[in-house]
C-alpha cells in the first residue's frame, strides 16, 4: 500500500458466542421456566424459554457447539414471551432481602422428595438481586445471604448459578473460574501468511482473512463447560467483544468504540493486537470482630487489557509499552459497567456469578458451614440437586470488517473473563457496626419461611 491510495484499516476480531442472553436489537434474553425430567436420583433441571429454530436468547448452538445469531423472528418471538413473563405479579423492589440457606435447602429437598421441581421462587431466590451481606447464624444452625431484591426472574440471581458458586469452592483444586476464545496456532500461521502477501484491502481480502483464521477455540476452567454458570462466561466476553470491535453499537452514551477512538487519534502504523478480558472489582471486604457478619461490597466487575505483536510465523508477544487507545476503552467499559447492565442483561449475570464465586470462595475460607453447623444436604450434593445442562460451546468462526482511515493489520485474537474469587477474599477490614446489623436482620427471620 503507498501514500497515493486511500489508507483502510482492517479490524479483525474473533467473536465468542452468545449461548444464553442475546444482544440483538431489543436487548432480548430468555425468561427461564421450569421443566421436569427424570434421573436416578432425582435432578432438578429449568430449562430457558427458546425461539424457532432452537434460538436461545438470540442465539443458536448446534450439536457441534458451534454458535450463530439467531433469526430476527426469533428474537421477536422471546421478547413477547419475556414481556408475558414479567406482567404476572412482581413484588417490589426491597433495599433487602434475606435468604436462608439452611431453610432453603430444607424446602428444596422436601419437593425433591415428592419428585417435584424447585418452584419459580426458589429458582430465581425470591428475586435477589446481588449478595451483599452474609450471616453465619451458630444459633440456628444457618447461613444467611442478604441484598437488595426485586421483581421474581427479572435480574435475578438463579439458583443453579448459587449452587455452582457454592460447590466450586469447596473442591480441592479450587482456584480461578476463567473463559477464554483463542485462535488455534494453525489458524495464526494462516493468517501470518495471508498478512505477508501485503494484499490491498478489499472485501474479498476481509473474507479470505476470516477463512485464514478459521474457528476459534472456547476455553473453559475451573466450572462445568455446560452450566449456565460457564454460558454466561462465554456470553459476556463475546458481548464486550462486540462492544469493542464495533459490531454492535454501544446501548449507552459517552462509549465509543476501539474503531472510533483510534480514528479520532490518528497515529502510526497500528499493527498491534489488542486483547480485553474482565476480572473481579471489589473494595475490601467488612467483617464483624466476631466474623459472624460480612459485607462484600464494590462493582463486582472491571475491564483489562494487554497488547501483543503477531510476527510473520503467527507467533504472539506481549508488548512492554502500553496501549493507550485500547486502556481508554478497557477504562470506559469499567465506568460505565451499571449501566451497561442496566441494558445489557448479560453483564448483570456475569456480575451475579461473580458475586456467587466471592460468596463460596468466603464460606468456604471461613469454614462458614462449619461454625454454623449448617448442613446444606441438597445444595451441596450434586447427585440430588443439578441444575441445567446445556450444549457445550466450543467454537465460533472468525469475522472481520473494513474501516477507513489507518494503516496496518489489527486483530484482537484473544480475551475472556478471569475469576479469582481467592484475591477478594484476602482483602479484609474491620467493621464493629455490622454486629449490630446482624442481630437486626437474622433475629427477624419469619417462622417455615426460607426467605423474609
Amino acid at each position: 500500500m503507498n501514500g497515493s491510495r486511500s489508507l483502510i484499516m482492517v479490524l479483525c476480531t474473533f467473536l465468542l458466542a452468545l449461548l444464553l442472553c442475546g444482544f440483538p436489537a431489543g436487548n432480548v434474553y430468555g425468561q427461564a421456566a421450569i421443566q421436569s425430567f427424570s434421573s436416578r436420583p432425582f435432578v432438578t433441571g429449568i430449562t430457558p424459554v427458546i425461539g424457532s429454530n432452537g434460538a436461545v436468547g438470540g442465539v443458536t448452538v448446534d450439536a457441534a457447539g458451534v454458535v450463530a445469531r439467531a433469526q430476527t423472528e426469533a428474537a421477536g418471538n422471546l421478547r413477547d414471551i419475556r414481556q408475558q413473563a414479567i406482567e404476572k405479579d412482581v413484588p417490589d423492589q426491597l433495599p433487602l432481602r434475606m435468604v436462608s440457606l439452611a431453610s432453603l435447602d430444607r424446602a428444596v429437598a422436601k419437593r425433591i422428595e415428592r419428585n417435584e421441581q424447585p418452584t419459580e421462587e426458589m429458582f430465581f431466590l425470591a428475586g435477589l438481586q446481588r449478595v451483599q451481606y452474609v450471616f453465619v447464624v451458630p444459633e440456628r444452625n444457618d447461613v444467611v445471604i442478604a441484598g437488595p431484591a426485586g421483581a421474581v426472574g427479572l435480574g435475578a440471581i438463579r439458583l443453579d448459578d448459587l449452587i455452582d458458586g457454592l460447590r466450586y469452592a469447596r473442591r480441592d483444586d479450587a482456584t480461578a473460574i476463567t473463559c477464554s476464545i483463542e485462535p488455534t496456532e494453525e489458524g495464526l500461521k494462516r493468517y501470518a501468511r495471508l498478512k505477508s502477501q501485503r494484499l490491498a484491502f478489499s472485501k474479498r481480502v476481509v473474507s479470505a482473512m476470516e477463512r485464514a483464521m478459521g474457528s476459534q477455540q472456547i476455553i473453559l476452567g475451573g466450572i462445568a463447560a455446560d452450566s449456565h454458570f460457564a454460558r454466561v462466561l462465554v456470553a459476556a466476553d463475546y458481548v464486550m467483544k462486540r462492544l469493542a470491535m464495533g459490531f454492535e453499537p454501544s446501548p449507552v452514551d459517552g462509549m465509543p468504540n476501539y474503531l472510533q477512538l483510534l480514528k479520532k487519534n490518528p497515529g502510526p502504523a497500528q499493527v498491534t493486537s489488542p486483547r480485553w478480558w474482565m476480572a473481579v472489582n471489589y473494595e475490601p471486604l467488612l467483617r464483624s470482630s466476631d466474623r459472624l457478619a460480612w459485607q462484600i461490597r464494590g462493582q463486582g466487575v472491571k475491564t483489562l487489557t494487554e497488547d501483543s505483536i503477531l510476527n510473520d510465523r503467527g507467533e504472539r508477544t506481549n508488548v512492554a509499552d502500553p496501549n493507550h487507545l485500547a486502556e481508554q476503552w478497557a477504562a470506559m467499559m469499567t465506568t460505565k459497567y451499571n449501566q451497561l447492565a442496566a441494558e445489557v442483561p448479560v453483564f448483570t449475570q456475569l456480575r451475579d456469578c461473580i458475586d456467587l464465586a466471592v460468596l463460596g470462595a468466603l464460606i468456604a475460607n471461613e469454614g462458614m458451614l462449619t461454625v454454623a453447623d449448617c448442613k446444606l444436604s441438597v445444595l451441596l450434593d450434586e447427585s440430588r440437586l443439578q441444575g441445567p445442562r446445556f450444549p457445550i460451546p466450543k467454537s465460533l468462526p472468525s469475522q472481520a470488517t473494513m474501516v477507513k482511515g489507518h494503516h496496518g493489520w489489527i486483530i484482537s485474537v484473544s480475551g475472556g473473563v478471569e475469576i479469582d474469587p481467592w484475591s477478594v477474599v484476602q482483602r479484609v477490614e474491620t467493621a464493629p457496626e455490622l454486629t449490630m446489623l446482624h442481630s437486626k436482620l437474622t433475629g427477624s427471620q419469619v417462622a417455615d419461611r426460607w426467605w423474609w
